[in-house]
C-alpha cells in the first residue's frame, strides 16, 4: 500500500472539558464524546508533569535495562516467575489501553488522540489481584477525520498507534523476557477483536455501524505490513473462525499468553490448552 500524505488539523483539547451549562441546549463536540467514552472505558487521563509510582514513559521501554527492571519489579506483584510470563500479561494490560485509546474514538467519534510512542504513559498499577492502571497521555492533542479523505487519516493514526508505539514496544519485551512476538501480537488481535465484535458493533445506528465495520475489515483484510511495523498483517493472521462449543462460539487463541501460570491459575475462555490434553508447560 503506497504511503499517502494526509493534511490534518491537530488541536489541544482541554482535558475532560465539561459543555458550558449556560448552553443546555448545545450538542457535546464529537471530541467531548471521544474523551468521555475513554474516561470510562479505560480510565482517560493527562499526565503532562511528573509521573507518579508504578508509571514509565512508553519510550523507556526501549532501553533493554529500563525494560527488565520494570519486569523484575512486576512480576512478583501479579505472581509471576519469570519475565517471560511478566512480559506477556503486561502486553495484555497494555494493548487494551492503547488500542482503546487508538480505535474506539476513530470509529466511533471520527477522532483520533495522539497515541505515539512520545505521548504514551505506560501504567503498570496492580494490587496483587488485578490491573489498577489507567490510559494515561502527556496531551490530549486530538485529530478530527478529514471531510474529504477519511482512508488516509485513518491509515495514518493506525500507522502511528501499530508500527510507531506498539511495534517497537513488542519488540523490547520480547529481546528482554524473550517472549515470542507470535504471543505478544495475538495478545493485541484478541484485545481488538473484543474491542470491535463485543463493544462497537452494538452500535445501533446503522450508518455508523457501517462505519466501524469499515474500519475493522481495513484492520484485518486491509492493512499491509507497514502499518503495524511488522513482517505480515498480525491482526487478520489470528483472525480464525469461531468453534462452537455446548454454550457459545469461541475463537480459540493459537498461542498462550501464560495467565493459567499466575494466580488464580486459571484458563483463559479461549485458550489453546482447553482444545487438548493438558499438558505441564514452563515458562
Amino acid at each position: 500500500m503506497p504511503a499517502r500524505n494526509i493534511m490534518c488539523r491537530m488541536v489541544r483539547i482541554p482535558p475532560m472539558t465539561r459543555p458550558d451549562k449556560s448552553a443546555p441546549n448545545a450538542a457535546p463536540s464529537p471530541a467531548f464524546k471521544a474523551q468521555q467514552a475513554l474516561e470510562a472505558l479505560c480510565g482517560l487521563q493527562t499526565l503532562p508533569g511528573p509521573l507518579p509510582e508504578n508509571t514509565r514513559a512508553a519510550a523507556d521501554l526501549l532501553d533493554g535495562d529500563n525494560c527488565r527492571k520494570l519486569l523484575d519489579a512486576l512480576g512478583p506483584v501479579i505472581g509471576s516467575r519469570s519475565r517471560k510470563i511478566t512480559a506477556s500479561l503486561l502486553s495484555k494490560r497494555i494493548a487494551f489501553l492503547f488500542t482503546a485509546g487508538g480505535l474506539y474514538p476513530v470509529s466511533m467519534h471520527d477522532q483520533a488522540f495522539d497515541m505515539s510512542l512520545g505521548n504514551c504513559v505506560v501504567d503498570y498499577r496492580h494490587d496483587g489481584h488485578r490491573w489498577q492502571s489507567a490510559l494515561l497521555l502527556r496531551t490530549l492533542d486530538g485529530i478530527s477525520a478529514p471531510a474529504n479523505d477519511r482512508d488516509a487519516w485513518r491509515e495514518h493514526t493506525c500507522k502511528t498507534l501499530f508500527s510507531g508505539n506498539l511495534a517497537p514496544i513488542w519488540q523490547a519485551l520480547h529481546e528482554a523476557s524473550g517472549v515470542s512476538l507470535s504471543i505478544l501480537w495475538e495478545n493485541t488481535a484478541v484485545r481488538i477483536f473484543s474491542l470491535y465484535e463485543r463493544r462497537m458493533m452494538r452500535e445501533p445506528d446503522a450508518q455508523k455501524l457501517a462505519q466501524i465495520r469499515a474500519d475493522f475489515d481495513f484492520l484485518l483484510r486491509q492493512a499491509d505490513s507497514s502499518i503495524f511495523g511488522t513482517p505480515k498483517n498480525p491482526l487478520g493472521s489470528f483472525y480464525f473462525d469461531k468453534t462452537k462449543t455446548a454454550d457459545a462460539e469461541i475463537r480459540y487463541r493459537r498461542t498462550c499468553c501464560y495467565y493459567y501460570l499466575t494466580p488464580p491459575k486459571e484458563y483463559c475462555s479461549t485458550c489453546p490448552l482447553l482444545l487438548k490434553p493438558r499438558v505441564k508447560k514452563h515458562a
